[in-house]
């Protein structure tokens, strides 16, 4: 579907895909999602840009 349409929602954002580009899967949200759980019950610094 999201190659017909154009984009995909991953992770709080839209992003746009075409033929040549993977399709984001929303088993890897959740696969983020807890390593990022992880590191903030570590106390590391994790930044986004």
């Amino acid at each position: 579907m999201s190659k017909i349409i154009k984009q995909k929602g991953f992770w709080k954002d839209i992003f746009y895909t075409d033929e040549n580009t993977l399709d984001p899967r929303s088993d890897s949200e959740i696969l983020i999602e807890n390593i990022i759980n992880d590191l903030m019950l570590k106390r590391y610094s994790v930044q986004f840009y």
